[in-house]
């Protein structure tokens, strides 16, 4: 039997691990393994797999009544590289917590919740500041954070307050955990295994009525996995991917070996040519099979109308398909992006409530139901969108790290929008900047995936960042402005 893997992880190459050690090497030398902590987020479901069992011969249908489900929750873990391992952090897919779900856990456990059940930036900016400081602030010295480079993970503002308390995060190479991440190559398989023989007792006896886990039943399920775990296997982990002791070759050996060394050559040699033409078309085939295939360009989803009732063919896709207009910076002059092109669609914009959470990022311009804002090129200008009302100020020069009201324009140039953006590098007649959002419910901004660039003769003004406050932790991935904002309608 056989472990299927993607395509994208049997592309990593020695290449990539060499250069990854490389810069390892220079940040973990000397470093003692205690103040090396393997963090990642894993789930615990509810469904205690398949077991061989001794049945009637005949039976071709063997089966066992056990409840079960697809569902699962998400627990974060962490471990240093001397198999001390931390308080898990749970998070449960709700829209409250409860105080039943908290009692009889692991102690110094942590719990919340999201609404995907997944962990998002404001659950783990939590662990960071709740497990993750905590202890590391005992120890003295560097301490390091070694992840994977998922995007609730990258925080300027996590960072920024590891930072005071000298921490450091290094992110693993991309696609490659199941080689460098600890965890992942000898800590979860054995949890994993125990989880379900715990799951499959408890099922069988208190739970067997239980459609699925109960949320105030697992922390004491989790507590007994707790109690079941091995630091060896952490431990174990640490040494297999090459990070305590520092060693290469051990991720490099679980690679494919390169056919370069000279026993090869002399070993092709001594075959016929036919031998060595087979040879050599067999590995070209390997070869191809483990690369990845070259990324292929995204075509654009094409809006179909539709008649109900009436059955559809070809030809009537290719006569009604319309290509989707392109999104706010999705004009292009020169080979450059421009700030522009307003949709005509419906732009959904996030509303943070005590429950918003998504699968890859906090915020994003598809999150949120709540608040849906109609935006169309055509329509008239709005409050605090009209040219006269503002005034601009292209005379100034800014350096990356200025925050700016800028003026993003639709199809027309009689039409535009105000934006915040960040400055990252100027350009010869402007700047390429990212975009910030309004968060519709507060004064406070938070950064968005657009980056593009926009004239200096677009620049309505300079925005100065409020001082530091104390905030929820809701908060912390949005800034607010000292300038009075109230007569400028921004989005």
């Amino acid at each position: 039997m056989c472990q299927n893997i993607k395509r994208a992880r049997a592309a990593v190459s020695h290449d990539v691990i060499s250069k990854y050690f490389d810069e390892l090497e220079k940040e973990l030398m000397n470093v003692s393994p205690t103040h090396i902590i393997n963090f990642d987020e894993t789930n615990l479901s509810d469904d205690p797999g398949k077991r061989k069992l001794i049945f009637r011969r005949g039976c071709k249908y063997p089966e066992r009544v056990l409840n079960s489900s697809k569902a699962s929750i998400s627990v974060m873990f962490a471990a240093s590289g001397d198999g001390k391992i931390l308080p898990p952090y749970v998070v449960y897919r709700a829209q409250h917590l409860y105080d039943s779900w908290r009692v009889g856990g692991p102690q110094n456990s942590r719990y919340n919740r999201t609404k995907s059940g997944w962990f998002d930036s404001f659950c783990f900016s939590d662990w960071v500041e709740t497990i993750a400081i905590p202890y590391l602030k005992k120890l003295d010295g560097t301490k390091y954070l070694i992840g994977d480079n998922l995007a609730s993970h990258l925080s300027v503002d996590i960072i920024q307050l590891c930072n005071i308390n000298n921490i450091k995060f290094i992110f693993l190479p991309t696609n490659s955990t199941h080689l460098t991440q600890p965890l992942d190559v000898a800590f979860f398989r054995p949890m994993k295994n125990s989880w379900r023989q715990i799951l499959e007792e408890w099922k069988k006896g208190p739970g067997r009525n239980e459609a699925s886990v109960p949320k105030d039943k697992f922390p004491g399920l989790l507590k007994k996995l707790v109690s079941t775990l091995k630091e060896d296997n952490v431990r174990s982990g640490f040494r297999k991917c090459g990070i305590v002791p520092l060693c290469r070759n051990k991720v490099l050996q679980m690679l494919p070996s390169i056919d370069s060394s000279a026993q090869n050559e002399t070993q092709s040699t001594q075959q016929s040519p036919a031998v060595q033409a087979i040879d050599s078309t067999f590995k070209e085939l390997l070869k191809s099979l483990r690369q990845s295939d070259s990324p292929k360009t995204r075509q654009k989803r094409r809006r179909v109308t539709v008649i109900p009732g009436k059955s559809m063919e070809v030809k009537d896709f290719e006569e009604s398909a319309v290509v989707s207009e392109p999104g706010p910076s999705g004009l292009e002059t020169n080979g450059r992006k421009l700030a522009g092109g307003a949709p005509t669609k419906k732009t959904k914009i996030p509303v943070i409530t005590e429950s918003s959470s998504s699968d890859d990022s906090d915020y994003c311009v598809q999150e949120s139901d709540e608040y849906t804002l109609q935006t169309n090129s055509e329509e008239e200008p709005r409050l605090g969108t009209h040219v006269s009302h503002v005034t601009p100020v292209s005379t100034s020069v800014h350096h990356p790290g200025d925050y700016l009201v800028v003026k993003v324009y639709g199809k027309s140039k009689n039409v535009f929008r105000l934006y915040v953006c960040k400055v990252m590098h100027p350009e010869d007649d402007g700047y390429v900047g990212v975009f910030y959002k309004r968060n519709p419910q507060t004064c406070r901004f938070f950064p968005t995936d657009e980056e593009a660039f926009f004239s200096s003769e677009d620049i309505v003004t300079k925005l100065q960042l409020s001082d530091t406050e104390k905030a929820s932790s809701r908060f912390k991935n949005m800034i607010s402005f000292k300038n009075d904002l109230s007569d400028l309608f921004l989005y």
